[in-house]
């Protein structure tokens, strides 16, 4: 399980115990819950969950020999669907490429800040994950991150050091990558814009073909059976189409 902005594990209790209450359930899965700080940009969590996930299971099983932890489902609300999204598919570094506008050795990053970004931008789909749910998820962005008051918070978000430090160096080097001029357009609340190129680019990643994928969707008063009425559906953070 993986939580959403602002948010925490503990707001999965009461998903946490339903699911407990069913005795098939409790016999034959374990639940996990991944914490992360919510103000990160989003690649850089997404890169948390994935180390964070293949260390546990390399732990509990180094030999690769148990079949359940080859049958993972990966649960993500709202930004932490994004997570899940990006522990699905597969990336290139050109994806990062294609975000700033520069090959990656054009831009003459220290080797720490380039490692940390292929960290981020260069992996494989995680192995052992066969299905993801994501619940209320932005894949096209959320409206609220362009409200004046989600700036200001974006504005007051404490990177981890070697976000701060490669943020900065990139910006430095491409100074049109976001249009504005700080290592905060890189938050997460940025991230989430519906205008962002970040969300432009994730859109277009692949789900890897072994992974079933569902999503579920509020819709608030919206007519399920009415197109016109579902396009302009939201949950008061995310939209019908985004999600």
């Amino acid at each position: 399980f993986v939580h959403g902005t602002y948010s925490s594990p503990a707001y999965w209790a009461e998903m946490f115990n339903t699911l407990w209450a069913d005795p098939e359930l409790r016999r034959s899965c374990q639940m996990w819950f991944f914490q992360y700080t919510t103000g990160n940009p989003v690649p850089y969590s997404a890169a948390e969950l994935r180390d964070a996930l293949q260390a546990t299971v390399a732990e509990l099983d180094p030999e690769g020999s148990d079949e359940a932890l080859r049958n993972m489902v990966l649960i993500g609300h709202s930004q932490g669907g994004l997570l899940v999204r990006l522990a699905v598919g597969g990336c290139e570094i050109a994806t990062l490429e294609e975000l700033s506008g520069h090959r990656l050795e054009e831009l003459a990053l220290a080797t720490e800040d380039e490692a940390m970004l292929r960290r981020c931008f260069e992996f494989e789909p995680l192995a052992g994950v066969t299905r993801a749910i994501f619940l209320c998820t932005p894949h096209g962005g959320s409206f609220l991150s362009r409200r004046w008051y989600s700036r200001l918070i974006g504005q007051l978000i404490s990177f981890p050091g070697d976000v701060l430090t490669a943020g900065s160096s990139i910006l430095s080097k491409v100074q049109g990558l976001t249009g504005k001029s700080g290592p905060h357009d890189f938050s997460s609340i940025a991230n989430m814009a519906p205008d962002s190129r970040f969300v432009e680019v994730l859109a277009r990643l692949p789900v890897d073909e072994h992974v079933t994928a569902h999503s579920i969707i509020a819709i608030g008063d919206a007519d399920p059976a009415d197109p016109e009425s579902l396009a302009a559906a939201d949950d008061g953070v995310v939209s019908y189409p985004s999600a």
